[in-house]
Order: structure tokens, then sequence, then C-alpha cells
């Protein structure tokens, strides 16, 4: 068609322009419903770390996965801290005891990890004071010894030795160790079992 002096906005004189009309979202009926839903709001992204975790049933079964697996680290962690083990002033202590030939020989070993924060805070050598009691069956105490270690080296174990001689030690009928360790101020207090070396029935 070719543009003349007796057309008008390129359509012939006497003719009248084309108009189209449509109602407002009238063309929606025609989307793919996914699409519709996600143009006019109704699928909508949820926003919010926790309506996200459930918003749907996937999400869901993982949400409940990771809480599971966190309630069960914590629960190992609870039930992991051993009694002859504890960490005092970033100092992390061990307890062990055997007891042969009438000697009772209680071993604490203080070891400070490099990567801990503790250490990264102040990497000072630390002095621990160890102060050793030994139980029976009726936990009456009996005086073992005392000692201090100095630890200075970090991933290095440095052991208190304290070693108690009694010939009537059987008769004491010894059964455990109670020891408290102290650095600056802090405090804490390990036991273990004794290990017998050389457990002889007793003649009554």
């Amino acid at each position: 068609m070719a543009f003349g002096d007796d057309m008008i906005d390129g359509y012939p004189d006497g003719e009248e322009p084309l108009v189209f009309h449509h109602k407002n979202g009238e063309f929606r009926n025609l989307e793919v419903k996914q699409y519709r839903d996600l143009a006019t709001g109704k699928n909508q992204p949820k926003t919010g770390l926790f309506r996200v975790l459930v918003s749907t049933k996937m999400n869901r079964m993982i949400f409940i996965a990771m809480a599971m697996c966190f309630g069960l680290v914590f629960v190992l962690n609870l039930l992991m801290n051993k009694p002859n083990e504890a960490t005092v002033n970033g100092v992390y202590c061990n307890l062990s005891a055997i007891s042969f030939n009438d000697t009772l020989v209680v071993t604490t070993e203080c070891r400070i990890s490099s990567k801990s924060k503790a250490y990264r805070r102040n990497s000072k050598p630390r002095e621990v004071g160890i102060s050793a009691v030994a139980l029976n069956s009726q936990n009456d105490e009996f005086y073992i010894g005392d000692d201090k270690v100095d630890v200075n080296e970090p991933n290095t174990a440095i052991p208190s030795v304290i070693e108690y001689e009694n010939p009537g030690l059987e008769d004491m009928e010894i059964e455990s160790i109670r020891v408290t360790v102290e650095s600056a101020g802090q405090s804490e207090e390990l036991t273990c079992k004794i290990d017998n070396k050389n457990k002889v029935k007793r003649i009554k």
C-alpha cells in the first residue's frame, strides 16, 4: 500500500482506522497455569529462611534431616565428656592411674593446641597445679600428692606423674583417683578408675 495525499495516518480517505480492544488480563487465560500464577503473584517466592526451608516437601525433609543431625551431634558431645578429661585455662588435661607392687602412679597429661582460641588469645606459658586424692569404696579420701607443670610448647603433652607408695595399699581398697587441676584461677576436677596391674585376691 502506497501512501498518498488522500491518506490520513496511512489509511485511505473515508476509511476508519483499525482500533484493537482487549480487557485487562484477558490474555492471561491463554497462558500456562504455572506462568499465570507466577505473573499474578499467586506463586510469589516465599521470603525468610524458615519459610524457604519448609516451602516444599523436599525442603521440609532436608530441614528435618539437618535438625536430627545437629541434635545427634549435640547429644554425642554431651555423652563424650569423659570424667577423666577437662580443659582449664585453655589446657587440655587427661588423667590415668595404675597400681602395682604397692605403688600407685597417677599421671595427668597437659596439652594446649596451637589452633585453640585460648592459645591464639594468649600464647604465654601456663602453669597448671595438680592435687590428687584416692577414694575407696566408702568414698574415704587418701591424700596422694601435689605437682605443678609448665605448659609452654603447643601440641606437646606435658605429663605430671605423682607416685604414692604404701605397703598396705591393697588393704586400703582404693578404687579411683580424683585430681583437681588449677590454672590462672580456674579449676576442674578429673576422676578415673585405677588400672590394677597385679590385682591379687586378698586373703581374709
